[in-house]
């Protein structure tokens, strides 16, 4: 009888867990909207991306400009094509961009990104997988961790200097032009 019990209380558990996980308005057949200022955005508007890698209170920030796809949908798509700018903490530097971000109607994001980064040493580390754990509920901003590794043809080759894989936080985001987050609705 007790093991029943276990079990019973385990099956609750993980059935609240699910209702809570996936909220009552988010039924399969919802479209996410992103809008601008509480008005749908239109597709193909104009767009910022912001990806930002932490460490320590050092960062690198890189603005890249594109735009909207289409918007409504189950998946909105903002794809980005030119670096609008690029700034980095003291001694770290960092090349490549953000080239897109998929928000969904289930609450994932996806981006696609190819960054590398300097540190001294020197040590450059290629960031190219990005899958956000943390997302801001009805808005375009989401982060996470990303591992680097370890671009041997660029870095030291004395042996200990450069660590293989790198760890860092980071932060994306979806920006209208005047550069404030998209805001979602589920329609």
């Amino acid at each position: 009888m007790k093991g029943r019990k276990s079990i019973g209380a385990a099956v609750l558990a993980v059935a609240a867990l699910l209702l809570i996980a996936i909220p009552a308005s988010a039924s399969a057949s919802s479209l996410l909207q992103l809008t601008e200022e509480g008005s749908p955005a239109p597709s193909g508007a104009a767009a910022v991306g912001v990806l930002v890698i932490i460490e320590d209170g050092k960062a690198c920030t890189d603005k890249t400009e594109g735009a909207l796809g289409t918007n409504p949908s189950k998946k909105v798509t903002v794809s980005f094509s030119t670096n609008k700018s690029r700034s980095c903490s003291t001694e770290w530097s960092e090349t490549g961009m953000l080239e897109e971000e998929t928000w969904e109607s289930n609450g994932k994001v996806k981006i696609k990104a190819s960054v590398e980064m300097s540190q001294p040493g020197p040590c450059v580390y290629v960031f190219s997988k990005f899958k956000p754990s943390e997302t801001e509920p009805g808005e375009t901003a989401a982060g996470g961790e990303t591992s680097g590794k370890l671009n041997k043809a660029l870095s030291s080759p004395v042996k200990g200097v450069c660590e293989k894989k790198l760890t860092r936080r980071f932060i994306v985001s979806a920006e209208d032009e005047e550069e404030e987050w998209f805001g979602e609705e589920l329609i």
